[in-house]
């Protein structure tokens, strides 16, 4: 009985589990860009298509201001659309487009696209 209750408990931690990671997925998440050359946000906003779908879209806001001999240009602004499929088994987001991979860790509340670190804010 005792194995049994612990069995029942393994299963329904891993299914929430696995569901918490795609309810973790819709969001706002920012990162700051800031290097010798440029320096401002990065901002992605991930909507789930609909309940039933494991179609996300993702909308991708980028401001920044480029710095060519020591001075600070005017603000750049650029949007782009992402449309991802999640892969269950890998547990990841696939971008349709240009094939980006982007992963989430919960309890950081971060996304990732490849090695860039974006974290949560809504």
């Amino acid at each position: 009985m005792k194995k049994l209750s612990i069995i029942v408990m393994l299963i329904c931690v891993s299914c929430s589990s696995k569901q918490g990671v795609q309810d973790f997925f819709p969001g706002v998440y920012a990162r700051r860009i800031q290097n010798e050359y440029s320096i401002g946000y990065d901002t992605l906003l991930v909507s789930k298509e609909n309940e039933n779908s494991k179609t996300y879209t993702i909308l991708r806001t980028t401001n920044y201001q480029r710095i060519i001999k020591g001075e600070t240009k005017p603000v750049v602004r650029k949007t782009e659309k992402w449309i991802a499929l999640y892969n269950e088994e890998k547990k990841i987001l696939l971008e349709q487009k240009k094939g980006k991979i982007i992963s989430f860790i919960p309890e950081r509340k971060q996304l990732l696209v490849g090695s860039n670190a974006y974290q949560k804010i809504k």
